[in-house]
């Protein structure tokens, strides 16, 4: 292989595993002794992740780095950084204007939890369907998905666990995940989706019961903040994270919440990277009028994102509160880089495109 390679797999790591935001770290080579911080607070980390290609060196070192290290409370990956990298921001914070959340928060709340994650079953006996993705409780009575998970889905074969962690699958289809299950009462897809085709792979359910919200209870299920257009800001750096309940290299789906940690490229590069797409480049360059997003993957080699991921958040963290920024869609070469080194591109839908719509449902459905 290259001395220098497209970063093309995933940290995935188990919610089973923590340790403290904090704790002190040593790199195996003896190269850092430092701190374990999650990666947007380490700028040395940070600069070298914001380059399209890592050496082999640098790949090695991030290796090094992570597995120095666990997850922090939050589920996200740390690596071990040395003090004076450190980015002092839940002290010092840099943004003076927070947006407004389209759920009407002023103040987005800040938590090291993503319990706004949902897991999605959808089990269909007489059809012989079963298959599973990931949403994001966007307000107390509303999940967001990807559209490719539930077009055409009868919505009595859908079940939503907010909040989920580990789960157990039954021979009968039942799930055990530890929280209530919620029921959809409706399934909203734009019009203008087309199975198969790019753009407006977006979808809002709709549960029949409320989801309890509580800002004084850690462990309470928090709505995920998505901006608005007018009042928004990103994260300084194109590093973006999400989770779900994927199948790793070998196409074994985990029962264990995972976090993935993904880099944001442009749509040129989406297109170079990696060599084979499922879609022409024309078709991906003309995506560019729903502003869809291009990740990949960084980090461990032989685990990428694969099955099991649509639907998830795709976001990023500010001031101590997570931002949505997409909604994670099919890998568009997942066959390509199974158990390789390859990268692994994953084309997402932009929620900030889509915010008004996602308004206008939530309006409607309020009227």
């Amino acid at each position: 292989m290259d001395s220098s390679r497209s970063l093309g797999a995933v940290i995935v790591v188990s919610t089973l595993v923590s340790v403290v935001w904090g704790s002190v770290c040593q790199t195996s080579s003896g190269t850092t002794t430092g701190t374990c911080v999650e990666i947007d607070k380490c700028s040395n980390w940070t600069q070298i992740l914001g380059q399209l290609h890592l050496s082999r060196e640098e790949l090695e070192l991030l290796r090094d780095a992570s597995a120095a290290c666990s997850v922090s409370s939050d589920g996200m990956q740390t690596l071990c950084c040395t003090q004076e990298d450190i980015r002092n921001n839940r002290s010092e914070p840099t943004v003076l204007d927070p947006p407004q959340c389209l759920n009407g928060l002023a103040d987005p709340p800040q938590t090291e939890t993503t319990s706004f994650g949902a897991l999605i079953c959808i089990h269909d006996q007489g059809q012989n369907l079963s298959k599973r993705c990931v949403g994001s409780l966007i307000d107390a009575d509303h999940v967001l998905t990807s559209a490719q998970c539930v077009h055409q889905i009868p919505i009595d074969t859908i079940t939503v666990y907010v909040n989920a962690r580990n789960v157990a699958y039954w021979e009968d289809g039942s799930v055990s995940s530890g929280v209530v299950p919620f029921y959809v009462t409706s399934v909203i897809i734009p019009p203008e989706y087309s199975p198969g085709q790019l753009g407006y792979d977006i979808a809002l359910l709709r549960l029949k019961k409320t989801v309890q919200i509580s800002s004084s209870e850690s462990q309470t299920p928090q709505p995920i903040c998505i901006p608005t257009s007018e009042k928004h800001y990103e994260s300084e750096n194109p590093i973006l994270y999400s989770f779900g309940w994927g199948s790793n290299a070998e196409g074994v789906l985990s029962d264990i919440k995972q976090s993935v940690m993904l880099k944001r490229i442009s749509l040129p590069q989406c297109v170079k990277m990696g060599g084979r797409l499922k879609v022409m480049s024309e078709v991906l360059i003309a995506s560019n009028k729903t502003n869809p997003i291009c990740t990949i993957d960084i980090g461990i080699p032989g685990l990428n994102l694969f099955q099991g991921y649509t639907g998830a958040p795709l976001m990023y963290r500010q001031n101590g509160a997570w931002f949505l920024r997409g909604v994670i869609g099919t890998p568009l070469n997942s066959e390509d880089v199974q158990n390789s080194e390859r990268v692994n591109r994953v084309l997402s839908t932009s929620v900030q495109y889509h915010a008004k719509w996602i308004e206008d449902v939530l309006k409607s459905i309020d009227a």
